[in-house]
């Protein structure tokens, strides 16, 4: 038997650390009782089965991944810790991971979500887009390792070898398979551009489908630009993401049979094509030899030759009178220009202007004079400075230069020493001035007196610090005397 008396925190931490040891994360089934959302985000509920109960706290971090509301009733499969709060010995399990039990709770919540996208418009034909008629190139959305790819890549090879398909592995099952296809629909869409998207996956239960009915995923799959084909699960199986896409089909190895045709098919839809191609071009050569007949027929009725006739003498007459009246237009131009040549050289009067003339050679020969007399004096001057230039950089005249620089310089260093020389004196004088003022000792020398205690030298400063009967000394500028307090 242990004897061993405990601290209520030293055994609650003891407990704890066994229980958390032991068991470090449970999984656990139950049906919420109680729930509350706290103002900072965290959820506080209790979990019961037939028999018990037991407190719990999701956090916000790990209630953010949350994809579905819980409410009191659900029942519910959760991740935990244990915990024991030791400042109130409260038991409780602090959540990280939560999703519905059972397929009543996940009907409810496809059945919210789909009339949610179904408002919204999401589930429109309108927004369908169709499939391109020519298919080279296809971007197939699957597990790399899941049977669904082996039979839809199998499919491919031996009914459409020249269709290119290029794998966007994914997870298709779990928390983060979701995240996972939306990326891969993106990179279709940024990257490489395929002409269809095929979103495929094989069966499962109806846990494990999940992941198709996310709803960023529903609207990754309707911004899409490429058309997108899903077949997901078996043929029972519906999807979320089987709603929204632009063709569903009940399995992934059916979605193949609607875009891919076998060499047979191709043969005959060619042999088609070339018989309409033929009777189209047959029924419009037939048309046009018929319309031929009638526009002859109309041509002989109408006589066309002396409509020709009439034309031709009409033009001969309208080609006659545009050249008289444009005869009549040159000619009285031409009269009105030889006026208007006469008025301008009336006004020009020729004496006038060479006198003109001979002014402006007399201004440009005068302006020409002074420039040349300018460009003299300024070359001059030029050569004057330079003279002085090279005067004043012969060696000779700049060491003497150099020497009274040197001397000036000389000066204002010794100027600045006695400057700063003496204003060092001047401060170390302010400095003792301030000091002495400040000495007990120097103030003794005005009349005043310090008075200390005999038994340890300390000053006293009121007269209330000092008991009856106690032993002083009092200090003056000459001397000291002891004495004994009243």
């Amino acid at each position: 038997m242990n004897n061993k008396i405990w601290q209520v925190s030293d055994f609650l931490n003891q407990i704890s650390s066994l229980i958390t040891d032991k068991y470090r994360q449970v999984n656990m089934q139950a049906e919420i009782s109680s729930i509350r959302v706290h103002s900072s985000g965290h959820i506080y509920l209790t979990l019961k089965d037939k028999k018990s109960q037991v407190n719990c706290v999701m956090f916000l971090p790990d209630n953010r991944r949350l994809k579905f509301n819980p409410q009191i009733g659900d029942m519910i499969l959760i991740v935990a810790i244990p915990n024991i709060y030791i400042q109130r010995g409260d038991f409780s399990l602090i959540i990280k991971n939560m999703q519905p039990f059972g397929e009543g709770q996940l009907q409810r919540e496809f059945e919210k979500l789909k009339l949610k996208l179904k408002n919204e418009g999401l589930f429109d034909n309108i927004h369908k887009k169709t499939l391109p008629k020519s298919i080279r190139s296809i971007a197939l959305i699957s597990s790399p390792t899941g049977a669904a790819i082996k039979d839809v890549i199998k499919v491919f090879k031996e009914r459409a070898k020249w269709i290119k398909i290029v794998i966007y592995p994914t997870a298709v099952q779990g928390n983060a398979a979701s995240l996972n296809i939306i990326q891969q629909i993106e990179n279709s869409n940024k990257k490489n551009r395929e002409d269809i998207i095929m979103l495929t996956r094989g069966g499962g239960g109806y846990e494990d489908l999940q992941s198709f009915n996310d709803e960023n995923l529903a609207r990754a799959i309707f911004k899409s630009e490429i058309p997108v084909i899903t077949g997901i699960g078996h043929q029972s199986d519906t999807t979320i993401a089987d709603i929204v896409a632009d063709i569903l089909v009940p399995t992934p190895s059916a979605s193949i049979l609607i875009i891919t045709h076998t060499e047979e098919q191709i043969i005959e839809n060619f042999a088609k094509l070339s018989k309409n191609l033929y009777q189209s071009l047959l029924f419009n050569f037939q048309k046009k030899r018929g319309q031929k007949t009638e526009l002859d027929n109309k041509l002989h009725q109408q006589k066309p030759i002396m409509k020709f006739y009439h034309n031709m003498q009409k033009i001969d007459y309208n080609l006659k009178s545009l050249q008289d009246i444009i005869q009549h237009k040159i000619i009285r131009g031409r009269q009105q220009d030889l006026i208007q040549l006469n008025n301008k050289l009336s006004n020009l009067k020729p004496i006038t202007l060479i006198y003109n003339n001979i002014k402006k050679i007399e201004q440009n020969l005068i302006y020409l004079k002074d420039t040349i007399n300018k460009n003299i004096y300024e070359a001059k001057n030029k050569i004057k400075n330079n003279e002085i230039n090279l005067f004043n950089n012969h060696p000779k005249n700049k060491v003497k230069i150099k020497k009274q620089q040197s001397n000036n310089n000389n000066k204002n260093l010794q100027d600045r020493f006695n400057f700063i020389h003496q204003q060092h004196k001047n401060n170390i004088k302010r400095l003792d001035d301030i000091l002495s003022s400040l000495n007990p000792y120097n103030i003794l020398q005005r009349g005043y007196a310090i008075v200390i205690t005999k038994k340890d030298n300390k000053p006293i400063l009121r007269a209330h610090q000092t008991p009856p009967k106690t032993n002083i000394i009092i200090k003056f500028s000459d001397g000291k005397i002891e004495a004994v307090t009243d």
